[in-house]
């Protein structure tokens, strides 16, 4: 085997790990947000879009 070809290979195992991985936060980002903006929506009130950032600008 070849040096570049075991370099390639090695970069393909790291990006799998690093996609798996942004998969798995950004999942539980999802799960945060959505969480959290309910929260500040019945704090707001129902007839309000709250946006995640004008909330955070607000405190």
């Amino acid at each position: 085997m070849s040096l570049q070809k075991i370099s390639g290979y090695k970069f393909m195992q790291n990006l799998n790990k690093f996609y798996a991985y942004s998969m798995v936060i950004s999942l539980i980002l999802a799960e945060f947000e959505s969480e959290y903006l309910s929260f500040l929506s019945s704090k707001v009130g129902k007839n309000k879009r709250v946006s995640y950032f004008s909330a955070v600008n607000k405190e």
